[in-house]
């Protein structure tokens, strides 16, 4: 995109060059005989022609066109800035994401924490005879539905740490499988 907008700049020079003559300016240098039996001895001469044109019926088709090159560069320009901020929003998207998943994997590290509590004071409620047997299972699948949304919520925290990496155009070429 920031070359596009150099493009433009570029075409928008063309469009104003428009406005001031076209100068060419040639030269040669000839050494030559060119009629054997007047002039049997070789001479050299020089041309130089300079020619300048203009064409000054066209003012408003250049001013159109200026204006059209100015157009196009804004046109560049705009969709630059809408990319950068497109970038700078999917970023901000990412790190929010990785914070997001990132407090979701402490909470869920509360969790498992709380529910082997619960479940380690069920069970020895239940060897006391105060709890019952449904009330051991109760806690063991509150322990199992806890470790799993850890993690559930470490899986998110990858997923954000990938989504940043791409973001970011980080290439990992490492394979993990854990």
């Amino acid at each position: 995109m920031t070359e596009s907008v150099g493009a433009a700049d570029n075409v928008v020079g063309m469009a104003r060059s428009e406005f001031f003559p076209q100068v060419v300016a040639m030269g040669s240098y000839n050494w030559d005989r060119p009629n054997r039996e007047y002039d049997p001895e070789f001479y050299d001469h020089w041309s130089v022609t300079i020619a300048a044109q203009m064409n000054v019926f066209d003012w408003g088709g250049r001013w159109n066109r200026v204006r059209e090159a100015k157009a196009t560069r804004l046109q560049a320009e705009r969709g630059l800035k809408m990319m950068e901020d497109a970038v700078r929003l999917e970023v901000e998207a990412g790190w929010q994401e990785h914070r997001t998943a990132l407090a979701a994997v402490e909470i869920a590290g509360r969790g498992v924490e709380q529910a082997r509590e619960s479940y380690r004071v069920t069970e020895m409620s239940f060897k006391s005879g105060v709890a019952s047997n449904s009330d051991v299972l109760d806690a063991s699948t509150a322990l199992r539905t806890a470790e799993m949304n850890r993690v559930a919520a470490l899986a998110r925290l990858r997923l954000a740490d990938a989504g940043l990496d791409l973001v970011a155009g980080i290439v990992s070429d490492r394979e993990e499988t854990r």
